[in-house]
């Protein structure tokens, strides 16, 4: 059974609603989104799945290798395509700005606003789940009342025994940028390192998982942001 939690804010301290959990039959890998073209999926897509299957056979199973900075950017490229795939779940909730889903179809460039962590987690409440927060940010001090789009956005999954986790913006002079803890045992691959990473490192806890996937959530409690609906 895969669990999908979808959390949706539209005031600095309140949620709306009660956070939603769907129960899903089978595992999160066989999960289909309606939102593809069959050229596409049998074509480009087909093929960057096929470069990444054996990257992450090898992190699914925390099997040692060495993680080379060729094999990070496939493994980026593979989660990037997750993720804008993944907005689908609910479109009006997407963020990735249409220009760079474009330009990754086109090129595979990953947008300037991604920023990917992996690590290896064991606990079986990882195994197959898949956590994700969008919402609206703004930095300035007055808010625009047009803009009503996503802009930001979250997303944590697991996968075996890897651990996932994306965080977005468009929004200009944020940054995204985290060191989480313990150090070593989760390792930012984009914006792109290049160093090898031996694999694999130590194991996640599954606390520490979570409290990585409540990032965004923690993130927008600050004063210097401003909520919209």
């Amino acid at each position: 059974m895969n669990r999908e939690v979808i959390t949706k804010f539209a005031e600095k301290d309140k949620i709306v609603g009660i956070p939603s959990e769907k129960l899903r039959q089978g595992s999160m890998t066989t999960k289909t989104i309606k939102a593809v073209c069959k050229t596409c999926n049998s074509g480009w897509m087909s093929m960057l799945e096929t470069a990444a299957k054996p990257i992450l056979m090898k992190l699914l199973a925390a099997q040692p290798f060495v993680l080379t900075p060729e094999s990070q950017k496939i493994l980026c490229q593979w989660i990037t395509l997750k993720v804008i795939v993944g907005e689908n779940t609910d479109a009006h909730d997407a963020a990735v700005l249409p220009p760079e889903r474009k330009e990754f179809y086109e090129s595979r460039k990953i947008p300037e606003g991604f920023h990917i962590w992996i690590a290896n987690c064991t606990a079986m409440e990882w195994q197959t789940r898949y956590y994700r927060n969008a919402v609206t940010l703004s930095n300035a001090p007055i808010y625009i009342k047009n803009a009503l789009a996503k802009n930001t956005q979250s997303t944590t999954f697991g996968f075996g025994n890897l651990f996932v986790h994306v965080m977005y913006t468009n929004v200009e002079g944020v940054r995204l940028r985290y060191q989480f803890l313990p150090a070593g045992v989760v390792h930012r691959i984009w914006p792109k390192i290049d160093e090898d990473i031996n694999w694999p490192p130590p194991a996640l806890p599954s606390l520490a998982a979570w409290d990585i996937s409540q990032t965004l959530n923690k993130m927008i409690m600050h004063p210097r942001f401003i909520y919209v609906p």
